[in-house]
């Protein structure tokens, strides 16, 4: 009986390691399937856009020569003109000198005629040469830093949208809660049940990074280990004593407080958008274009996200906390 039962055991395990095999494969062949799905997509977007920067490249490069071009016409006209004046006023003086240079019996003859057309001569007024219009357009062309700054925002977009920089975190123990234990990327509630206050929500135990960023994109992620109530995001320095979590106090973050998930905005504490309970976080920054957000990474869905923050210019560093028993670990 006992070899009969470890034989049916050992082939309900190969049954179980089997079915673990095909469900491995199953799901491996729906990601390559949605990979190449994404690879076609990606192709045809890129595409795409090579075309509409193509088609702006010609179009630009076609106002810029017509541009040059009407400046050089206006240029030969107005010298056209200025060379007719020029040659009329040559004219005149040569006659002139010949007059005062003649004998005065025959200076006399036709005299009048010669001073009635010197005094006819008005004086010459410079001509605009390049209309407003025309100055308006090399304005537009020149002087509109659009494209530029049309670039930066794709740039930004593109590195908010796949971003590279992982950022290495460690937690500076200096600016620790005393409720907390930090030791390099972890950190947990080490203070005994009696050392919780009455109300945890108003005093929150904090760590920050001991990096902070004044610029580009960055993300790092964070595992809930053990526990329920935490609160993760950027905060700037210095944070001290009971603080209130709200970009105005210069803190963006969400938490889970009594398994209710929400994002700290003055006055409406918006929920997060969940499809389940999130273990591991993501965090990312883009310091240039004013977001942060944050997201479930093992499912890679959005949580939240807070945008058109004003950081003006001061640094911001990772922030972490915890209102209970409660331990976190900042993926390496």
């Amino acid at each position: 009986d006992k070899l009969f039962n470890c034989l049916k055991n050992l082939k309900h395990e190969r049954v179980k390691i089997l079915v673990y095999i095909a469900d491995a494969e199953d799901e491996s062949g729906d990601m390559l399937e949605r990979m190449e799905s994404e690879r076609q997509k990606r192709v045809a977007d890129f595409r795409t856009l090579h075309q509409l920067l193509n088609e702006q490249e010609k179009d630009h490069l076609a106002l810029i020569e017509e541009i040059e071009k009407e400046i050089a016409r206006k240029r030969e006209e107005h010298l056209a003109r200025l060379s007719e004046e020029l040659s009329s006023l040559e004219s005149l003086i040569r006659e002139m000198e010949e007059k005062h240079q003649q004998p005065a019996n025959e200076l006399l003859q036709d005299v009048r005629g010669t001073l009635q057309r010197c005094e006819e001569k008005e004086t010459f007024e410079n001509p605009e040469v390049f209309p407003s219009e025309l100055k308006w357009k090399l304005w537009n062309c020149c002087d509109n830093d659009f494209l530029e700054c049309a670039i930066k925002q794709f740039k930004d977009t593109l590195n908010w949208a796949f971003p590279k920089l992982r950022a290495k975190v460690t937690l500076d123990p200096a600016s620790a809660s005393s409720h907390l234990f930090v030791a390099g990327q972890y950190m947990r509630w080490q203070s005994t049940a009696e050392d919780l206050p009455e109300d945890p929500e108003k005093c929150c135990a904090f760590v920050l990074g001991c990096e902070g960023f004044t610029a580009g994109c960055r993300f790092w992620e964070v595992r809930v280990e053990f526990g329920e109530d935490w609160a993760m995001g950027v905060a700037r320095k210095p944070v001290e004593g009971r603080v209130t979590l709200t970009p105005e106090e210069g803190i963006w973050a969400v938490e889970r407080w009594k398994g209710q998930y929400k994002a700290f905005v003055k006055g409406t504490d918006p929920p997060l958008t969940l499809r389940g309970e999130p273990t591991v976080i993501r965090v990312c920054l883009d310091y240039d274009g004013g977001r942060v957000a944050f997201f479930d990474a093992e499912r890679a869905t959005l949580l939240y996200e807070f945008s058109s923050a004003s950081f003006s210019g001061e640094t911001l560093y990772p922030f972490f906390g915890t209102y209970s028993d409660c331990h976190l670990w900042i993926h390496p």
